[in-house]
């Protein structure tokens, strides 16, 4: 009995052993994968600490944004996008609704900003900063706008700590709405801005000169896009601290119930109103064209920047034309 107990004893001494070695070496190679990701991360973010240069060597002007390099890696906040909104440079951005990295890099490159919508479409905050990272990550300098769901102090700070270069905030109809988004756009003093390090800072590592920079750096953009709104214009646009003004033409036109009838001389002449303040002002004003024929038209309106096109309509029409396509292709061909 005494040796088939020990016996016993051994055997299960050894399992244990054998059983204690699998955990090690499962350890291990878990280990092993957590260093691995962590390391692929980490040549993911750094970038060649190096501005970007034009052909000639000289550092570019507005019409090419500048970079600025933090803790070996691209800035996600610097000051590229106000000279890119100046009224004496037509610069163009893509607006972005769908909530995937991909699309962002694929979208953003050529354009001198993007505008990634989280007012009409199911983005999180964190599927919009892994879009800022597509966007960073290109060899080009792209300028990122976030259009906040509403004027709410809450949401703005907490897209602000993404990362972005610039917000733009929908219908503001007066001029204390307008005062309200710069003050959450804006640390204290001049503004109510809360202070915590995060992405924005580099998760701290830049805290102290990302809280310096940030109140004049980042850029205000509001959208005027209601009767109340072109009532209150002047007085929007002349709001320290608000820096351009894009005209939601859609939902304008849908206030003063002539939806969709651009040529209708109600809109007309609230989006001259707009612009005659805002420029009056030394305000931008900026538009969105889904199309060639509506772009054409905002240009000719003298509008000062625009957003080229979305994201959604490139897919449907894209979409569209193939099919399309194909079926002209076989619409003669019967069966035998």
């Amino acid at each position: 009995m005494s040796g088939s107990g020990g016996e016993t004893i051994a055997a299960n001494e050894t399992a244990s052993i054998a059983r204690s070695n699998v955990v090690d070496r499962n350890f291990e190679n878990v280990l092993e994968c957590i260093l691995g990701t962590l390391l692929l991360f980490h040549q993911i973010l750094c970038v060649v600490d190096d501005p970007i240069r034009t052909a000639d060597g000289l550092e570019p002007g507005f019409r090419i944004p500048r970079v600025q390099l933090v803790s070996g890696r691209r800035s996600p906040m610097t000051d590229r996008l106000q000279p890119l909104l100046a009224r004496d440079d037509r610069s163009v951005g893509n607006w972005i609704s769908i909530g995937h990295p991909t699309v962002a890099e694929l979208c953003a490159r050529g354009f001198d900003f993007v505008v990634i919508d989280t007012e009409h479409t199911a983005l999180d905050l964190e599927t919009v900063a892994n879009m800022l990272r597509a966007i960073e990550a290109l060899d080009e300098a792209v300028a990122s706008i976030v259009r906040a769901p509403e004027n709410d102090r809450a949401r703005i700070k907490r897209v602000l700590d993404l990362g972005v270069d610039g917000l733009l905030v929908p219908r503001i109809e007066t001029a204390e709405e307008a005062r309200r988004v710069v003050d959450a756009m804006r640390y204290p003093p001049e503004g109510s801005r809360g202070v915590a390090p995060a992405r924005a800072s580099d998760y701290g590592r830049t805290f102290g000169e990302y809280v310096e920079r940030a109140n004049e750096e980042l850029t205000t953009i509001v959208q005027i896009e209601t009767e109340r709104g072109v009532e209150h214009a002047t007085e929007i646009v002349e709001v320290d601290g608000v820096d351009a003004i894009i005209v939601g033409h859609g939902d304008l036109s849908a206030s003063l119930d002539v939806f969709g009838r651009w040529d209708h001389e109600r809109f007309q002449s609230a989006l001259e109103s707009i612009q005659e303040a805002a420029h009056d002002a030394g305000k931008p004003v900026g538009m969105l064209a889904t199309d060639d024929e509506e772009m054409r038209r905002w240009v000719d309106a003298g509008v000062d920047f625009a957003i080229a096109g979305a994201d959604l309509c490139y897919l449907a029409d894209g979409s569209d034309a193939a099919r399309e396509a194909f079926e002209s292709m076989t619409a003669d061909d019967g069966p035998d």
